[in-house]
């Protein structure tokens, strides 16, 4: 935990710098305002007693924005903490434990590596949005954030449909899975997935209008433009509704798969049929063979072990049964992640598709707001998911938490119990 408390200091001395910086920034520009309108309050004959007074009261409006944005502050804050915290121990367990060294693992690694860059790169500037009412960083580097708030969660969503192929496959063909889908095949994989995130956030770059700062969610992003005019944001947007939809099409192939699996039934035994004590028949057994061997060969040559032979059931798995509850469980925790992504973009994709269809469309405040906050929430469900669904990982997490138990697993590790 010494790194997370490291990381969580320098986090919030970093915050601290740009709260600061913002709230010179607005004294500089309230010194130049008061300095401009300096000669016209000397003009006037405005009783200053009645001014002050009503200084001294705040209209609701301004209590009522003060405590939107410090309820964002907060929030944003907590968030930072907990996906810093959450991811951080996540990426920890799985370079850690080799119980965790599996492509499926690897693969949440590579998720929990994404949220962990987002919450670090990109959500200190909303906070320092927040606070300021504007952005104050000028055009590159909101273009530079602009690509990073497209590439990490595009990253994580091609990363989601990898691990929903990976589900299927292996359990369909658990052969294959472990004999090719191992460290450099996941590998690959994983580059695969980060290269068409580059392919996907990368071409708006050239385009200058594409990228840029929305006021409503206290970030640089896409421009939701009208889709009379020429720009991606509808294709960024049926891209990121098709790939969801691919994700949730193998987790129902991969149910029905395991439902058929749960039905098959049980094994028959099938009586042999004897005449010439030659026990041949559907139902022959090894019996029959040893009685043939033995000099007893009037009829057919039996064929042993029919009998004991299960019924063939069309899309029996090959993994063995116990590996098969164990991938069951994974799979479990992949499809929650999976659901609970797609719950938290929903809102966000809806307004994206309104503002396209219908730019005259004035939404209100508070469900952008909304919409945009829970995109935010999102990086830090996976690690609750994590500690939930698995035991192996939580067990991992809590380890991790703990010195003594991280002493006692390098001691078995240096032993060879692990």
């Amino acid at each position: 935990m010494d790194y997370a408390r490291q990381a969580t200091v320098v986090l919030l001395f970093l915050i601290s710098r740009a709260f600061v910086s913002c709230l010179d920034q607005e004294s500089d520009a309230n010194r130049w305002s008061n300095g401009t309108s300096s000669a016209k309050d000397d003009e006037s004959d405005v009783d200053l007693e009645t001014d002050h007074g009503d200084d001294e009261l705040p209209n609701e409006p301004d209590l009522v924005e003060r405590g939107i944005k410090d309820l964002w502050i907060a929030s944003m804050v907590l968030i930072i903490i907990f996906s810093v915290s959450g991811n951080g121990l996540i990426t920890y367990a799985v370079f850690r434990y080799k119980t965790l060294r599996r492509p499926c693992f690897f693969f949440l690694f590579n998720i929990a590596l994404a949220d962990l860059v987002r919450s670090l790169v990109c959500f200190p500037f909303v906070i320092t949005s927040v606070v300021a009412s504007d952005w104050v960083y000028g055009k590159f580097l909101c273009e530079i954030l602009a690509f990073f708030n497209v590439y990490l969660p595009y990253g994580s969503l091609y990363t989601l449909c990898l691990i929903s192929i990976e589900r299927y496959v292996v359990l369909r063909w658990h052969r294959f899975h472990r004999q090719k889908l191992k460290g450099l095949g996941s590998l690959l994989c994983v580059l695969s997935a980060w290269a068409l995130a580059v392919s996907t956030a990368f071409p708006p770059v050239f385009n200058f209008e594409a990228y840029g700062y929305i006021p409503t969610e206290h970030q640089c992003t896409f421009r939701h433009r009208s889709i009379n005019r020429a720009n991606d944001t509808l294709l960024f947007l049926l891209f990121f509704v098709l790939v969801t939809a691919l994700i949730h099409v193998f987790y129902l192939r991969v149910f029905f798969f395991m439902r058929a699996h749960r039905r098959m039934r049980p094994l028959e035994f099938i009586p042999a049929v004897s005449s010439t004590w030659t026990f041949y028949g559907p139902g022959s057994t090894g019996q029959a063979a040893a009685n043939w061997f033995q000099g007893f060969r009037q009829g057919p040559t039996p064929p042993p072990l029919v009998g004991l032979a299960p019924p063939s059931v069309r899309g029996e798995p090959t993994v063995p049964s116990a590996d098969f509850h164990q991938e069951e469980k994974v799979t479990r925790l992949t499809f929650s992640i999976s659901v609970a992504h797609g719950v938290m973009w929903s809102p966000y994709i809806i307004y994206s598709f309104l503002k396209v269809f219908r730019a005259n469309l004035q939404l209100p405040i508070a469900f952008v707001s909304i919409a945009t906050w829970l995109t935010f929430l999102q990086v830090c469900v996976n690690p609750i998911l994590c500690m939930v669904h698995v035991p192996e990982v939580r067990r991992c997490v809590l380890a991790a938490s703990s010195s003594e138990d991280v002493e006692r697993r390098n001691r078995d590790q240096r032993n060879g119990v692990i």
